[in-house]
């Protein structure tokens, strides 16, 4: 007999919550970092002039915190703040730099990870909300938002 069943991070149709997969997603882009320019928040005391110019900073480890904290609603979102950490490093950076060509290259290699997640995300549209939600063998899927539709419509 099966007594010991491992707690699901999705539901019972394999559906993993938005947050599993956007962790897994960072982890992806963290190791295409190589040299770790990204890992962490602009030092001020190494380049003072930085938040003179960059006034939306982001970096890794501050989306690794707004996924924890569950500040991500979708994976467009976490994209944006992705692609921030490019157009920050490109505006600041002067091209032919290091840093610059990083970013460049940062944002080729993360086209797989961001197609696999739009993928996953237009298979299972409600990735997030249907973790949350209690299963239920007698809920049927609609493959749409569980709005409720007025009985009669006016």
């Amino acid at each position: 007999s099966r007594k010991r069943k491992k707690p699901s991070s999705g539901d019972s149709k394999g559906r993993r919550p938005l947050k599993k997969a956007l962790e897994e997603a960072l982890d992806k882009l963290k190791k295409k970092d190589r040299h770790k320019f990204f890992h962490y928040p602009v030092d001020k005391g190494e380049v003072p002039q930085y938040y003179d110019i960059i006034l939306k900073p982001m970096d890794f480890n501050t989306m690794k915190t707004k996924i924890k904290d569950g500040k991500y609603e979708n994976w467009e979102d976490f994209q944006t703040d992705f692609l921030l950490i490019i157009e920050n490093c490109t505006t600041f950076n002067p091209q032919g730099t290091i840093w610059y060509r990083a970013a460049l290259q940062l944002k080729r290699g993360s086209k797989k990870v961001f197609e696999d997640l739009k993928a996953e995300a237009e298979q299972e549209p409600e990735v997030a909300v249907e973790a949350a939600r209690p299963s239920s063998k007698s809920r049927k899927s609609t493959g749409g938002a569980s709005d409720s539709k007025p009985s009669e419509e006016k």
